[in-house]
């Protein structure tokens, strides 16, 4: 597993989407933590692509009870990469 580290007041634009932030002082401070937190949302992602048809479902229906509506056809079509 790859963890980049992005001192975001060197970004420019807007924060990419779908990425794990974390203030540097909790980093310094609870760097267990911080693994055992990466380590467990890169199980979760890699469950999600075994799984892709329910968790598409499973975000469809998540989603049609907030403001953020979408269909099955919309979540199947996102692209699913993962960097590890």
């Amino acid at each position: 597993m790859q963890v980049i580290i992005w001192p975001l007041n060197q970004i420019r634009e807007g924060l990419p989407e779908d990425g794990i932030y974390v203030r540097e002082a909790f980093l310094r401070a609870h760097p267990d933590v911080c693994e055992k937190f990466i380590r467990a949302s890169f199980e979760g992602w890699q469950y999600a692509f075994a799984h892709r048809e329910e968790t598409v479902k499973y975000i469809t229906d998540m989603a049609s009870r907030t403001e953020f509506k979408t269909t099955e056809k919309n979540s199947r079509s996102c692209r699913m990469r993962l960097n590890v």
